[in-house]
C-alpha cells in the first residue's frame, strides 16, 4: 500500500500538458499534398525472424520536403537562400502566440487578415511580442484531412481552383517588420491564400528571413498566450523544407515539469527506499 501511495504521487506531479500540433504521416488517403508534390508512402521491407531466429520490422519512406506539417526553408522562395540545415535550434523555439480568426472568416473561403483583425486580438490579449511562434489559427484543420474542404475546391488536384483564407500582404509585412516574429505556422496547405499566384506572403516572409510552418493541427487546444512553442524539423542538408515536428508547453506546465522532476527523484528513493 506504502508503494501504490507513493506511486500515486509521483503521477499526481507529472504533466501531461503538451500540446502537439502535428499531422501524422500516413499512406493516402490520410494526408494531403499539393498536387505536384510527392505524397508520403511507407512500405515495409522487412518483417519476421532473421535466419537466426531474431524478430526485425523495419519501413522505408518517400514524401516530398513540403507535405504533413512542415517548415518552409528560405531557398524554398529566394535563390541561395538558406537551406533547413542552415536553421538554428533556438530560433524554432520561442513564445507561443494563437491568433484565432476562424469566426471573421466564416463562409468567406477567400479571407485575407488584417492588420486590424490581429490589433483587435491584442486589445483581449496584450501585444504580439517580439521574436513570438505566431500560430494563425483559421479553422481549416478541423477539415483534415478531407481535401475538398481543406483545400476550399471539388477539384483538389487542379491548385487553380483552391479557395482558402490568408494574410494581406500589408499584414505579413507588419508581422515581420513592427511585431518582429520570427516564425509564422498556419493550419492552411499554404502560408499564402488559395488564390495566390505570386506567392507573396511567402516572398515577404523568407525573403526577412522569418520561418513558415503549414499545415499545423490542433490549433482549437492552444491557449492564445502563455506557451512555449517548438518547431523541430528534420535536419536535411540543403532541403527547401522539412517534416516538422510541432508542439507547445503551457509555461505552467513548465515550470511544474521543473519541479516535478525533482520531486519525481525524492519519490522514486523513497520508493526504493521502501523495499
Amino acid at each position: 500500500m506504502k508503494i501504490l501511495l507513493l506511486l500515486l504521487m509521483a503521477a499526481s506531479v507529472c504533466p501531461s500538458e503538451v500540446i502537439d500540433l502535428t499531422y501524422q504521416y500516413r499512406n493516402q488517403p490520410g494526408m494531403i499534398y499539393w498536387p505536384s508534390w510527392l505524397p508520403w508512402n511507407t512500405t515495409t521491407v522487412m518483417k519476421g525472424n532473421t535466419d537466426q531466429g531474431v524478430y526485425v520490422e523495419g519501413n522505408v519512406f518517400s514524401t516530398a520536403e513540403h507535405g504533413g506539417t512542415h517548415m518552409d526553408a528560405q531557398r524554398h522562395i529566394v535563390p541561395g537562400g538558406k537551406s533547413i540545415h542552415d536553421i538554428p535550434l533556438d530560433y524554432v523555439i520561442g513564445d507561443g502566440v494563437m491568433v484565432d480568426v476562424s469566426s471573421k472568416i466564416g463562409n468567406n473561403l477567400d479571407y485575407r487578415v488584417s492588420i486590424e483583425d490581429i490589433k483587435e486580438w491584442e486589445k483581449k490579449h496584450g501585444r504580439v511580442p517580439e521574436n513570438a511562434i505566431f500560430l494563425l489559427n483559421t479553422g481549416f484543420h478541423r477539415y483534415w484531412p478531407n481535401k475538398e474542404k481543406y483545400l476550399g475546391t471539388d477539384n483538389a488536384s487542379n491548385a487553380d481552383t483552391f479557395h482558402f483564407p490568408g494574410l494581406q500582404d500589408s499584414t505579413a509585412t507588419w508581422l515581420a517588420t513592427v511585431r518582429k516574429i520570427k516564425l509564422y505556422g498556419v493550419d492552411l496547405i499554404s502560408i499564402d491564400h488559395g488564390q495566390s499566384k505570386k506567392l507573396t506572403v511567402h516572398q515577404i516572409f523568407l525573403r526577412q528571413n522569418l520561418g513558415a510552418i503549414e499545415n499545423v493541427a490542433n490549433l482549437d487546444a492552444m491557449p492564445p498566450t502563455g506557451t512555449k512553442v517548438y518547431a523541430i524539423p528534420m535536419n536535411i542538408y540543403d532541403g527547401t523544407g522539412a517534416p516538422t515536428r510541432l508542439f507547445a508547453i503551457p509555461n505552467d506546465a513548465a515550470t511544474h515539469l521543473t519541479r516535478a522532476t525533482s520531486v519525481v527523484g525524492v519519490l522514486i528513493f523513497l520508493i526504493l527506499y521502501s523495499l
